[in-house]
């Protein structure tokens, strides 16, 4: 008996027929010349900043959207980052309304009374410290916001 095979059977072999090649979608046909890469460091724009690659050539760029934001709108950084609020849940005095209502987005209904308007709002943890500070002498009932 022989210890040795033949070549064709020690050797890998790929299968007999290839995997078909499907065309993709073409690409661009090549320029004559370089093309020159879009800029899209961030740039202060309008109320907000973007990185669209449309900030002109004289404007501060930034490679964070929150250097851009914190350098331009400080005053109103959660809406350049994109940030929703969606308020704290604690209690402020509204006396346009005579009541205690919640730091919460009208549309959530309850006793939300809208997003608290500035940093000057004393906020409470409850309703009832906030009718204490604010409204004692009404009652809880009288005093908290309920439409």
């Amino acid at each position: 008996m022989s210890s040795w095979r033949p070549y064709s059977e020690c050797t890998y072999a790929p299968p007999s027929t290839p995997a078909p090649i499907t065309p993709g979608t073409p690409t661009r046909q090549p320029t004559n010349k370089p093309t020159t890469p879009q800029d899209t460091r961030w740039y202060n724009a309008d109320s907000t900043c973007k990185n669209d690659g449309k900030g002109p050539s004289w404007s501060n760029k930034y490679d964070l959207q929150s250097t851009c934001c914190s350098s331009h709108f400080s005053w109103n950084y959660n809406n350049c980052m994109g940030i929703e609020d969606h308020g704290s849940g604690a209690w402020y005095i509204d006396w346009g309304r005579g009541k205690c209502v919640k730091d919460c987005k009208t549309s959530q209904g309850g006793s939300c009374g809208g997003l608290v308007p500035g940093p000057w709002k004393v906020l409470h943890t409850t309703a009832g410290a906030c009718c204490t500070a604010h409204l004692s002498y009404a009652s809880n009932e009288e005093c908290i916001y309920n439409p």
